[in-house]
């Protein structure tokens, strides 16, 4: 279903944020009833409202590191759950990639280790490009219309 929408400007943002909500715009036209406004015809964007975490791993623990040097992306210590001193990795974003990658230390892993590791991964780097595509659109929104970010 798409929507038409009465602006003051043609220059839009794709996608574009009203009310919180995202929208790809499919045309910009000028108003034929509007003197020096335009009709914004968009589709609202599908996102999901909710991200599933995964399931709790049984032999491995991820604790909260810190922020990385830039401030950006967060980071965790990954440990055995038995030895909470044996550190086997770190999780951190790696920029060429555009997602959270396991660097792993002088340790072994079995399948399961592995796949839990996995999952936490491809979790926090979907939570991490899901508020970052939320606060660009929110940006764009905000030079559309003139607001300071």
């Amino acid at each position: 279903m798409t929507y038409t929408i009465l602006s003051s400007t043609s220059n839009v943002a794709n996608p574009l944020t009203v009310d919180g909500k995202l929208y790809n715009v499919l045309k910009v036209e000028p108003s034929p009833t509007h003197k020096d406004k335009f009709l914004i015809t968009v589709d609202p964007i599908k996102m999901p409202e909710v991200i599933n975490s995964p399931p709790e791993p049984k032999h491995i623990r991820f604790k909260d590191n810190g922020l990385s040097k830039t401030g950006r992306t967060k980071r965790w210590i990954v440990t055995a759950k038995d030895d909470a001193t044996d550190m086997l990795g770190e999780i951190q974003w790696h920029g060429p990639w555009r997602c959270y990658v396991f660097y792993a230390f002088n340790a072994i892993f079995e399948q399961k280790c592995l796949r839990d590791i996995s999952n936490f991964i491809e979790y926090q780097t979907k939570i991490h490009k899901t508020a970052l595509k939320k606060a660009c659109a929110s940006l764009s929104e905000k030079q559309t219309t003139g607001e300071k970010p």
